[in-house]
């Protein structure tokens, strides 16, 4: 079995009753033992061996203060908690084969979870109080009030259910305006790109949310879905149709259909909304206490790929009235304009930021991204653009270790928590 340590098990091993030991060491089989607990991997060598716990314990608690065990979960040294299963694979934990009766340990290194990925590891952040929360809350919630755990390791609910809302409600509160849940619009796609990928990514590692929600009408698919699933398991897929009109009026490009959702998802759930090709590279946690955010493209312009509103915001409802005075043939009038205009008519419900925070470089800017090197250190986040990115090629996790622009660094900052090329000579080696 790939990845496997070993067999981990314990031996009753038959003894004559010491004096004054009552029961102590008196099993159910109707003898006295002591146990030998021991993990041993198919070449017959024995990693671990403890033996003398009464015969009267069983497995899960022997297991519980057995040495080894504690050395997992304190994540010593010696230990390797995983590597790739191929040559530039993405890296696999290592596991021991055992009885249901011993309980799972998953290994913490220095309050990190490590997935090891050729010469480098990713570093990730171990769950939160938050995250637990959500875990022991979310299994609690019935499928019949609409909230189940589908058959792709995402728990599902419809949009607006009850479930979620009594989940956010009572694992996801803290003391900011704004709710540390991460929301994306995934409408009409299936296969999740190495950009979508390091988005998703990111917003987990530097933004910590308890939720993250992808509310659409199918759950993205492909290898690196599968990726992302093994490391961030706090991921909700919030079922929705997109919106077919607004104000009676036919909302004809899907960009648009997820411009208006986008609104409606922070009107009822309120939040940090992503566009599924940005970058988090700092926390948002000094934003959360105003109640709505959003971050200058130009100079008369708001992008709405980055956006923090408390729970029914004032802003979002002016926002979402001006669609009344939509345009199916306008492009990005209502989403970056008019959101600007609303801005100067009320500008105390809006707390603005400035182009470098979030949107340098711009979308006209595409070539700083993907094929020149832009200091970011001034970015919180950037946005990649990547619908706009032709004619340059995907990246790959393989290919950023080499790829000398500011998509590389971005990519290895948040894969590897440095900026640092790969040695080129390691591709031959």
């Amino acid at each position: 079995m790939a990845h496997c340590l070993g067999a981990l098990d314990g031996k009753h091993v038959a003894i004559k009753k010491s004096t004054q030991t009552g029961t102590t060491y008196f099993n159910y089989k109707g003898f006295f033992f002591i146990v030998l607990m021991d993990l041993v991997n198919a070449d017959y060598k024995f990693w671990s061996i403890q033996v003398g716990d009464c015969g009267s314990s069983s497995d899960g608690p022997i297991w519980n203060h057995c040495l080894l065990q504690q050395a997992i979960v304190s994540g010593v040294r010696s230990i390797q908690y995983q590597a790739p299963l191929a040559e530039r694979a993405l890296s696999r934990p290592f596991m021991c084969a055992a009885l249901s009766s011993i309980p799972h340990v998953q290994a913490v290194t220095r309050g990190e979870r490590v997935i090891k990925h050729s010469s480098r590891s990713i570093p990730l952040l171990a769950p939160s109080p938050l995250e637990k929360n959500v875990e022991k809350c979310k299994h609690r919630l019935p499928p019949a009030l609409g909230v189940s755990l589908g058959t792709s390791r995402v728990l599902e609910a419809p949009f607006n259910s009850r479930p979620l809302h009594l989940v956010i409600d009572q694992c996801c509160q803290d003391q900011f305006l704004v709710p540390n849940i991460v929301h994306f619009v995934w409408f009409q796609l299936e296969r999740l790109s190495f950009y979508h990928f390091l988005s998703i990514l990111s917003a987990h590692k530097f933004l910590k949310p308890c939720l993250i929600l992808i509310h659409g009408d199918v759950l993205p698919a492909g290898d690196y879905w599968g990726k992302l699933l093994d490391i961030v398991t706090n991921i909700v897929h919030v079922r929705s149709d997109p919106p077919l009109q607004v104000f009676g009026k036919n909302l004809s490009w899907i960009q648009h259909k997820s411009d208006i959702h986008r609104i409606e998802v922070l009107k009822e759930y309120g939040g940090i909304y992503l566009d599924t090709d940005v970058i988090v590279l700092r926390s948002f946690e000094f934003l959360r206490n105003y109640t709505y955010t959003m971050g200058m493209e130009g100079d008369v312009t708001f992008c709405n790929a980055i956006i923090l509103a408390q729970k029914n915001a004032t802003f979002l409802h002016q926002w979402y009235q001006s669609y009344k005075t939509y345009n199916p043939k306008e492009w990005a009038v209502h989403s970056g304009v008019k959101s600007f205009q609303l801005f100067k008519q009320f500008p105390d419900l809006i707390h603005v930021m400035n182009k470098t925070s979030f949107f340098t470089p711009s979308w006209g800017q595409k070539q700083l991204i993907y094929k020149d090197n832009y200091d970011w250190s001034g970015n919180i986040a950037l946005h990649l653009y990547s619908v706009h990115k032709q004619p340059f090629k995907e990246e790959t996790i393989e290919t950023i270790k080499y790829l000398n622009t500011t998509l590389g660094s971005l990519a290895r900052f948040v894969l590897f928590n440095e900026k640092k090329l790969y040695n080129l000579s390691s591709l031959h080696t």
